[in-house]
């Protein structure tokens, strides 16, 4: 179920897709990081008992919640099919899982980078809020990869896009 029309037709999803990467830039640079740090100021060791906590968190539970978001839309329409989402698919179809976390991964990548960027003048807190949203954000790509695979049944795809998922490099 998608939210737009079913006539509703956008000639670039990609121009889409870049629009809000450079908007999430933007704020990521001129935006003030909010990070959890303030809690430990004077105490390094709380500081990285902190860090090492979101950093153990994001690691087991941004891979294990999106297999289990897309396992129960798989189950939910075992006969649906769906695409391996690109940067020319589009961003509002909720009956393809991995379309909307695709696009929202390339958004909170362009955040943190304006985050890390913007720690120039900023300080550290800004680059540790960067370093650790790029880095939810491979883990959140590395997902997309995982459930591309665990439900390769599911999507239909090209003979070039079977063997990217596979990890092979596509045949001539």
């Amino acid at each position: 179920m998608s939210i737009l029309p079913d006539n509703f037709r956008l000639k670039s999803w990609r121009t889409l897709r870049i629009a809000l990467c450079i908007m999430g830039f933007a704020t990521g640079l001129f935006d003030s990081p909010e990070f959890g740090l303030s809690v430990a100021e004077n105490n390094i060791l709380m500081s990285v008992i902190f860090l090492g906590v979101v950093f153990f968190v994001l690691t087991i539970f941004i891979p294990a919640g999106l297999l289990l978001v897309v396992g129960f839309q798989a189950n939910l329409h075992p006969h649906k099919k769906w695409t391996y989402p690109t940067w020319d698919s589009p961003v509002l179809d909720f009956c393809d899982p991995l379309l909307f976390f695709h696009a929202a991964t390339y958004v909170i990548l362009a955040i943190g980078t304006g985050f890390m960027v913007s720690a120039i003048f900023r300080g550290l807190p800004a680059l540790i809020e960067g370093i650790f949203m790029v880095y939810a954000c491979c883990l959140m790509l590395f997902s997309i990869k995982l459930c591309a695979k665990k439900f390769k049944h599911k999507y239909t795809t090209t003979t070039a896009e079977t063997e990217a998922i596979d990890g092979k490099t596509p045949s001539a």
